[in-house]
């Protein structure tokens, strides 16, 4: 399977992301990083359920300065990354 690093398609004005890769998050959102500190997109993350795995996603999400939000109760894995600076914005959807 070809694999592309997000941040290498050159992309300036991204609005939302969606990200389910089965496990591999940390290398996705690592591969990301230079697009989600220039457009600060809304995420929406699947992370399994293991602690430790989501440990280091919400670490990863922490260092971008974004929240970690599991809102989903019939989708358990399925999480919403706000940049901190917009929540705000989401305050009537939280």
């Amino acid at each position: 399977v070809p694999v592309a690093v997000l941040d290498d398609r050159g992309l300036t004005d991204v609005d939302l992301l969606k990200i389910d890769v089965e496990g591999y998050e940390l290398p996705v959102l690592r591969g990301a990083a230079r697009t989600i500190t220039a457009s600060r997109p809304l995420i929406l993350l699947e992370v399994w359920q293991e602690p430790a795995r989501r440990r280091d996603v919400r670490a990863q999400m922490d260092a971008f300065d974004y929240t970690l939000e599991f809102l989903f109760p019939a989708s358990p894995e399925l999480a919403l990354c706000i940049p901190r600076e917009r929540r705000p914005q989401y305050k009537w959807f939280l």
